[in-house]
């Protein structure tokens, strides 16, 4: 099977056109023009159909089945540099608050009840244990925000990022559950951190199989909408009603530093939801078009 990039450069020169010149009738750069001749990217699905107007053939001989999917999967899930300058700033802005502060971090119901129930002894350790899987985080982000900055992050490198978040946050809230149980911790603190494991475990297996293994079931994105939304009104909401009814009492100037981060984990969880979402359009555009084909 011909590959786009072998029939992209077959009609460029069929219509006598340089790479340079059809760069510019793009607006992109002629180092563009040559990645998707040498099957280093793709264009998007918009980019494709203008290409073809330029150089007079049909999209069809342009772009294969097999092509269709590498545009998505291949590609960077957010194609407007404006988002992804926006995605850039969030990633590095989350880099350096894992590296602040890694504990209170992780997804889930106020972590610290466990430090202030019974525990008080194995305070140091689970800083200490927390800290140390945070760099697990960390590198996650990092792997994102490097990609990003190059604009190559694709479906597969989001997953592995963000699966690498929920997993570290899995095992915190397990070792948390061991030691609440071995203290005979009441049911309440029990719940909650089961609770806060069940969901990063779920944002686990749905990251697996919507980002890395391609499945578009709707039922994955779905989850991970879901798990968006509780950690928007775990990490978000709840710890704002916190925030302000310590202002109230008085002590808002004490608490401002420690919850001056609301406005990027509300935009980290949005922009789960917006690279599901496009993701999600994205494929089942493919979908529709290969279903027509056949």
């Amino acid at each position: 099977m011909v590959e786009f990039g072998e029939q992209l450069r077959k009609a460029r020169e069929k219509k006598g056109m340089t790479q340079q010149a059809l760069a510019e009738q793009l607006s992109m750069t002629k180092q563009t023009v040559s990645h998707w001749e040498c099957g280093e990217r793709y264009p998007d699905l918009a980019t494709t159909k203008k290409i073809s107007q330029i150089l007079s053939v049909s999209p069809d001989d342009l772009i294969s089945e097999e092509d269709m999917e590498n545009i998505v999967e291949r590609n960077p899930v957010i194609e407007n540099s404006l988002i992804n300058t926006l995605m850039v700033l969030l990633y590095t802005v989350a880099v350096i608050s894992l590296i602040i502060t890694p504990y209170p971090r992780f997804l889930g119901f106020n972590v610290e009840i466990v430090d202030h129930s019974t525990l008080e002894q194995k305070f140091g350790e689970f800083y200490f244990f927390g800290g140390v899987l945070s760099l697990l985080q960390i590198a996650g982000f990092l792997y994102c925000l490097i990609n990003a900055i190059k604009g190559k992050l694709s479906p597969r490198r989001i997953g592995l990022g963000w699966m690498m978040f929920f997993t570290v946050n899995f095992i915190i809230h397990c070792s948390n559950l061991i030691t609440v149980l071995s203290y005979g911790a009441d049911w309440h603190i029990i719940s909650l951190i089961l609770v806060n494991a069940m969901i990063n475990l779920l944002g686990v297996v749905a990251c697996i199989f919507f980002f890395i293994k391609k499945n578009n079931n709707i039922m994955w994105a779905t989850i991970l909408g879901i798990i968006s939304v509780f950690g928007l009104y775990v990490n978000v909401l709840h710890e704002l009603y916190d925030f302000i009814r310590t202002a109230i009492e008085g002590d808002w100037h004490i608490k401002w530093y420690g919850y001056s981060y609301y406005w990027y984990k509300a935009a980290l969880y949005a922009f789960i939801i917006y690279q599901v979402v496009v993701l999600y359009r994205k494929r089942k555009v493919v979908a529709e078009i290969e279903a027509i084909d056949k």
